[in-house]
């Protein structure tokens, strides 16, 4: 038995093995996942850290799937955004020749 104090000191410097459950991961991923892409990397590096912490727990594979489902959306929608700049750009690019042949 330890006096009052000294449990106190004992327990603050002692570290637990204890962390948060799969489901608590899962919550916290879909709140993640609602902001948009800052949110999804910080899910990312959640499901990342979480994964290298093995002895806890493994994280949901229904998450997992969300977060990667996540990540190929935003770069379809990169990929569309760049095609279409470029695009725009090559239309940007023809008028000017038009212009230019027809002075």
């Amino acid at each position: 038995d330890m006096k009052k104090r000294a449990k106190r000191k004992y327990l603050r410097t002692v570290q637990t093995c204890g962390g948060p459950s799969p489901l608590s991961i899962d919550y916290a991923v879909k709140i993640c996942l609602k902001s948009g892409e800052r949110g999804l990397r910080l899910a990312r590096k959640m499901l990342d850290e979480y994964e290298a912490k093995a002895f806890i727990g493994t994280a949901m594979e229904g998450t997992v799937a969300l977060v990667k489902d996540a990540e190929a959306k935003l770069a379809a929608e990169k990929e569309a955004e760049a095609a279409a700049e470029a695009a725009a750009a090559q239309e940007e690019e023809g008028d000017e020749e038009n212009e230019e042949g027809g002075d």
